[in-house]
């Protein structure tokens, strides 16, 4: 399942890549056949602070009616909002950990509770690496290095690779040039 939703991100993010203009002419998609994908270990710790939070917070067996789970969800994330985590970071900080925790809540209630675990039941990296083979066919690229999200790429910002969470890979393609 995490490698189908991490395949399907890939497929799109490689149909919406910028085209790179070299001489007055665009470098089609079909010429960037290399890709980089860059998998994170662990969650930062702010947003492990804000998966504990949720892990308490989050009703094991939500309210089917819609107007009580959008109220619930607001619920949570005043809470959250207002507890000490939030309060101790800073600004920019705590608007990350604000969408993150928007990010979770929506992922816990799409597929439960193990949405919140601080860690996968498996080593993501070595799944990426055992099924590399697979992944460059699926993405029609000749090259593919997969990375841990720390690691510096000269073909992508630390933006991107910033991104990456448990579960949620980020890819950059690059053309060989």
């Amino acid at each position: 399942e995490v490698l189908q939703a991490s395949l399907r991100s890939f497929r799109l993010e490689r149909t919406k890549a910028p085209k790179k203009k070299t001489k007055g002419k665009a470098v089609a998609e079909n010429e960037k056949n290399h890709a980089a994908i860059f998998v994170a270990g662990s969650y930062r710790p702010y947003q492990q602070e804000i998966l504990r939070l949720l892990q308490v917070l989050h009703p094991q067996n939500g309210s089917d009616d819609l107007e009580e789970k959008k109220q619930q969800e607001k619920d949570i994330m005043r809470q959250i909002k207002e507890s000490e985590v939030v309060k101790a970071l800073p600004k920019h900080h705590a608007k990350q950990a604000m969408a993150f925790a928007s990010f979770a809540l929506k992922e816990a209630q799409e597929r439960g509770d193990e949405a919140l675990e601080l860690t996968l039941p498996f080593d993501e990296t070595r799944m990426m690496k055992h099924l590399e083979e697979v992944i460059k066919q699926q993405l029609s690229v000749v090259d593919l290095e997969i990375l841990d999200s720390s690691q510096e790429h000269p073909h992508c910002p630390a933006s991107k690779r910033e991104a990456a969470l448990p579960g949620k890979p980020q890819i950059v393609f690059f053309s060989d040039e």
